[in-house]
């Protein structure tokens, strides 16, 4: 869900994880997918443009998501794509 209010998001974020602190939030903490790869990454292109500009960009299965470190998501990425199945 993307929010243009970023105190709404802050309120729901803290509410739906009550054990982040203030202290928590000015850390290198941060609410984190913890499986990003190719398969749960959806992109939306528009149809309109021969070329396809970019629309969207979802993440899904958030099975494995708590809090970790910032950039955690970015590096699990570049290793996934670095691995040849």
């Amino acid at each position: 869900m993307f929010y243009e209010d970023e105190n709404a998001f802050n309120k729901e974020y803290m509410d739906l994880l009550p054990e982040i602190t203030e202290e928590t939030r000015n850390m290198l903490v941060s609410f984190s997918h913890n499986d990003c790869q190719e398969n749960n990454i959806m992109v939306k292109w528009d149809d309109n443009e021969t070329c396809g500009n970019l629309r969207d960009i979802v993440l899904i299965d958030f099975e494995n998501s708590k809090l970790n470190y910032r950039g955690i998501d970015l590096a699990g990425y570049i290793i996934e794509s670095t691995i040849d199945y």
